[in-house]
Order: C-alpha cells, then structure tokens, then sequence
C-alpha cells in the first residue's frame, strides 16, 4: 500500500516539476454525478441517493520523435447510500489485470474513495512500425454499442460512474502496411495469468474498412472474428462478430457466438441517429441480485448481453452550438427488459458543461419483476 502512495505522489510531482518541459502534455477532467434513485419493489426503505466524483489525469511526455511516455490516473469518491455504495465500490475496485495498480484510501460505511492507475505506457515508433508496451486501452472494435471483437477490453452498454473502456497490461506491435492497412499482435494477461494473445488486420477496399482477427483467449479458448464499417446513400453501417471455441471445455458447454449489427446516420440538421442489434447464443444468466449490472456492465468479450437478441437505439440533435439532447435505449428479448435515458446538456463554458438525465428501466420476465427510475444531475469539467 504504501509503495501505491508513494507511486502516486511521484507521479504528481513529476507533473509538476515537467509541466513546462517541451514535449509535456496534461490533460483530464472532474465528473461528477449526483443521483436519485427509486425501485419498484423496493431494494430498501432509505432513499437511494449516491454521489459519484470520477476524475482523470493524464501525463504524456515526448522526449523525442520515436518514444512517448504516457502516464494517467483514474480516481473515484463515492458516498451515498450504504448498500449503493458498496456495490459501486466493488466495480470501481475489481481489477481484471495482472498487476494491482489501485489504492483503496477512504473504506467506510457509505464512503468510499479510489486511486487507480490505469495507464503507464511506453510507445516507440519509427517508419511504419510502432510498439506498446504496459497499461493501455486496445479498442478493435467497429459497433459502437457492443463489441465482440474487443477481446482485450469492453465498454459498458451504461454506466454512471465511468464511460471510458476498460485497460489492460499488454504489449502491443503494430505495422502499417500504407495509410489505410496495418497489422497488430497484441499479448496480454489477466489476474489469475491467463493470456489472451491475438493477431489483428485491417484494410480500406472502396468505401470499406474491412477487419480480421484471431488468436487465444483468456488462455482456454480460441477466438476468430471480424467486421466492416462502411456507408451506403449517407448511412453508415458497422458489423462485427466473433467465434469462441472453449478446447479445455466438456462436450456439454456450448462454443460461443456473438454478432453486432448497426447503422447510424447525420442527417443535414446534425441530427444523429444510431440503432444496433447484438445475437449470441449464450446470453448471461442473471438473478435478483446482479440483474442490472449484469444487464449493462459487459464483464468480458464473450458474455455481453443477457438476452439471445439484445436491442440498442440513440439520437443526438444539438438545439445550438451550446445546448443539445440526447436519447438512449435498450430492449433485452429475452427479459421482455426496457431501458431508456434522456440526457439535457448545456455548455456553459468551453471546458465546462452540466446535463439533466432522466432514467427509467423495465424488467417483466418471472421470477425477477423490478421497475427502476433515477433521475442525475452531472457536471464536468474538462482541462
């Protein structure tokens, strides 16, 4: 513990003495969510209220054209409601990686705070060839709302407490055939050691991008997938599936498939408007207890959805360059499960915004009955 506190301060420090040094860049923001939240059955007789303060720091240095160092800091202060709290506890401090890089430093009843460090890369590159080496986001995705491609890292379907995708401590070599081709070797390992290693390659043919992959994954299955984005009379389509054969597993578990399917158009307004659906045929299975985190949170590549058929759709218009709404929903088949947000957002300053989001949620399926309403107040400031 004291040698993360001890990392921690170090990597404050150095951002201040280099924070004038050529080639030095700092950047990140303060998120902060205020919630209410009601249930129908009630989870509790106190009102669920949770405030959740999420703040990112980010370090890049350059000491030259081939090698860039990047460091960044993922912190979070919960308070609330006692029950809340510690379930988000839990998923602010699970660490899938190989190495233990976070710090619990407030631990009470309805308190919590968190220091994570959640990027410590080195990147060299010279001519075409480029290498990664240590903690870092590797995205292989084309959808927007799942990914069964992204074998290295997923990105919850909603979450209120952190958007961004998920890290790993990987090494990474990539090679770019000309500008619109390369291929990466990627190797990784997660807590318990199991590695997942694959080899990705992506081309432009047309007005396509076209992707394949393949490789092990989490060291007991071997995956192969691939997809396309591309636009056909000014709607943009995206697809992508992936294959994941268990080789350790009985004859009675099931290999795994997943394909993601969408379209999204920018209407001449700036209207946006986004739909997608993903098919498995091993859905999650859910109970009482873990039902909505199961049902938004996307745990690994090959478990994204708690339903065979899983429906995602959104729109974005900006009213003006300041003030803009936002819409988002899912429908889980199998669950008959309803979800839908609407987000008010409004630009106060150029690093500065606050957003009015209303939630509601609907799940129908026997033996779990449950509606949920929450209301947010979020503010955030970028620098």
């Amino acid at each position: 513990m004291t040698g993360k506190v001890i990392m921690a301060c170090m990597f404050l420090a150095g951002c201040c003495i280099k924070g004038n040094a050529q080639g030095f860049n700092i950047s990140g923001y303060v998120d902060n969510y205020t919630m209410i939240v009601e249930t129908d059955p009630k989870i509790t007789d106190e009102t669920l209220w949770q405030n959740v303060t999420c703040q990112r720091l980010n370090a890049e240095w350059m000491p030259n054209e081939h090698l860039q160092i990047g460091i960044g800091m993922r912190n979070h202060l919960i308070w609330g409601n006692d029950k809340v709290t510690e379930e988000l506890g839990e998923w602010v401090r699970k660490n899938e990686n190989l190495l233990d890089l976070s710090w619990q430093a407030i631990s009470k009843k309805g308190l919590m705070m968190n220091l994570a460090l959640d990027r410590c890369m080195v990147q060299w590159s010279a001519e075409q060839w480029e290498v990664k080496v240590g903690r870092q986001q590797i995205n292989w995705g084309q959808t927007i709302v799942w990914n069964p491609n992204n074998i290295f890292g997923t990105s919850p379907f909603i979450t209120s407490y952190y958007s961004e995708y998920s890290v790993c401590d990987a090494v990474r070599t990539t090679y770019y055939h000309n500008e619109t081709s390369r291929s990466e070797l990627a190797a990784s390992a997660d807590r318990a050691g199991k590695p997942t290693i694959a080899l990705l390659h992506t081309n432009h043919i047309r007005n396509t991008d076209l992707q394949v992959l393949g490789g092990v994954y989490k060291g007991n299955n071997m995956v192969v997938g691939g997809g396309f984005s591309t636009s056909v009379n000014d709607v943009n389509i995206r697809m992508e599936g992936s294959y994941f054969h268990n080789f350790k597993a009985t004859k009675e578990k099931a290999d795994i498939v997943e394909i993601a399917l969408g379209a999204d158009r920018i209407f001449p307004n700036n209207l946006t408007l986004q739909g997608e659906v993903l098919y498995t045929n091993n859905p999650i299975k859910v109970s009482v207890e873990d039902f909505w985190e199961r049902s938004f949170l996307q745990p690994y590549a090959g478990l994204l959805t708690i339903s065979h058929w899983s429906f995602a759709c959104g729109l974005h218009y900006p009213f003006t360059a300041r003030c803009s709404i936002k819409a988002v929903g899912g429908y889980w088949y199998d669950h008959r499960a309803i979800y839908a947000d609407v987000e008010l957002k409004y630009q106060i300053a150029q690093d500065l915004q606050i957003s009015a989001i209303a939630h509601a949620a609907d799940h129908n399926d026997d033996p779990i009955r449950i509606d949920a309403r929450m209301g947010t107040l979020r503010l955030k400031w970028n620098f």
